[in-house]
């Protein structure tokens, strides 16, 4: 009598997966698996990483009518924007045009033609440049972060917030609590200064079923004016200083131009979902001043500058836009593709976008890092990396820890963000990726890989292909795990 309630129990929570994961078979079937081999442990793993009811309620929760409201006034800036900064793109390949009507049509996400980019991949650069921007603001200063270490960078980050929040300029910091572990009173000088404050999920136990819900957005805006964006976080880590992690290497932008205000409207967005009175804490008549009609920020006259748009993924959606967009950027590719990612755990579709690409004669190059994030994450990303090398792509071990996020095709278009090539990436966590869309900067990061390649060893296929055999069963054991990591 006990089996066969067990046995009910396992095949309800069984068929509760499969009717939530309906729209992902694969992953579905990966959930099924997991639930069987680890009876009781597994769906509770599923309840905790998982999407279930949590993310609908996470989608109810952000549809409250203060924010609703709050969106509808920061919308007006973001048509005024819309109708300032579409150009005509002749001088476009046509499915580069192709590529940015998508993003128009499918994420929302608004094309601007006159932004100057300053490309970082060492945290030295970054921070060096980072903060001297924020001891030149004169106005407002924006920081969102999914880790911002206590330790001796998240010392100086609050240091510098702090002396500018002294001198009345407007500060305020979003960080996630999960991927930070950092207290509220690391803040606390920055907070009685005059500073604001706000933590993604605060509470971990409260919110222990939306572990894997975090925001993974990392970027600042100062002015309304500079905009910085990437995979760096805020930690000594990204200044190779990791026990193990070393050399640590990265893809951060310092962006000039109107993608600039698109940042900020993304900024404000969140900032309402997290206040508990966002009226109060920012009237809509004050919004207007970090959205400036007349500012740098928006003038048309760079020429040259670079097309952006700027595409952001929530937990509360299901359309995975930024996956959408780069498994565009495959089907699009005519020459070569290279892909730079911590997390190699793709899902079928973009696995058979690739291969797709690779059986067209397109070349496919993909760079992972040799050290990885966990002992369980390298088997599974060296399976998926194998079975793109057997179809005759190209494998790098970087040595090292490369964290940088990006994809670049043809020399034509590249995106770089905080989007790992991973299940929670496109579908749980919070991101987001620029899109851009310049020849000269494209070539210049297909230099950078190049230049990344030197310092990689190559994964040949007859090596392994001959790896051992309990290797193996390790692999296909630890990628049925894939959703959860």
């Amino acid at each position: 009598m006990l089996l066969e309630l067990v046995v009910l129990i396992e095949l309800v929570l069984i068929i509760s997966v499969i009717f939530i994961e309906r729209k992902q078979p694969s992953e579905a079937f990966s959930w099924v698996l997991i639930i069987l081999f680890l009876p009781g442990l597994g769906y509770i793993l599923y309840l905790i990483f998982g999407e279930t009811w949590s993310k609908k309620r996470a989608k109810r929760l952000k549809e409250s009518v203060v924010r609703d409201n709050y969106k509808n006034e920061l919308s007006r800036y973001y048509q005024y924007l819309a109708q300032h900064n579409y150009t005509k793109n002749d001088y476009f390949n046509p499915y580069v045009k192709d590529l940015i009507d998508f993003h128009r049509n499918y994420s929302y996400s608004l094309y601007t033609s006159d932004n100057d980019i300053e490309v970082f991949t060492w945290g030295e650069d970054k921070f060096s440049r980072l903060f001297q921007d924020i001891d030149q603001a004169q106005d407002s200063i924006h920081v969102m972060y999914f880790k911002i270490y206590r330790d001796s960078t998240g010392k100086q980050l609050v240091d510098h917030l702090t002396q500018k929040a002294k001198e009345g300029i407007k500060v305020r910091v979003i960080y996630d609590a999960i991927g930070s572990m950092t207290p509220k009173s690391f803040f606390h000088p920055l907070i009685e200064a005059g500073g604001q404050v706000q933590c993604y999920e605060e509470s971990i136990f409260k919110n222990l079923l939306r572990l894997n819900f975090r925001n993974h957005r990392k970027m600042a805006i100062i002015d309304g004016k500079i905009g910085y964006m990437g995979g760096m976080n805020v930690g000594d880590t990204y200044l190779s200083q990791h026990k193990i992690k070393t050399p640590w290497r990265d893809t951060h932008m310092r962006i000039t131009g109107s993608s600039v205000l698109v940042l900020q409207f993304y900024f404000f967005q969140d900032w309402a979902r997290l206040s508990s009175d966002i009226t109060k804490d920012l009237p809509r008549e004050k919004i207007a001043r970090y959205f400036p009609s007349n500012s740098s920020s928006t003038s048309t006259t760079n020429t040259n500058g670079s097309g952006m748009q700027l595409v952001i993924n929530s937990a509360d959606t299901d359309s995975e836009r930024i996956k959408m967009g780069i498994i565009k950027m495959i089907n699009s590719a005519t020459e070569n593709i290279q892909i730079q990612s911590p997390y190699f755990v793709p899902d079928r579709s973009m696995i058979q976008a690739l291969k797709i690409a690779i059986y067209s004669g397109v070349k496919v190059q993909i760079m992972i890092p040799e050290i990885p994030s966990s002992f369980f994450l390298k088997p599974v990303s060296l399976s998926f990396a194998g079975e793109l090398l057997e179809a005759g792509a190209e494998v790098y071990l970087y040595q090292g820890y490369i964290h940088a996020k990006t994809v670049q095709i043809d020399g034509e278009v590249c995106t770089i963000g905080s989007t790992n090539i991973d299940i929670r990436s496109f579908r749980l966590s919070d991101e987001i990726n620029a899109f851009i869309y310049d020849k000269d900067f494209s070539e210049k990061h297909r230099q950078i890989f190049l230049q990344d390649i030197y310092n990689s060893s190559p994964l040949y296929w007859e090596e392994f292909k001959n790896r051992g055999a309990i290797r193996k069963i390790i692999e296909d054991i630890l990628r049925l795990f894939s959703p959860l990591m």
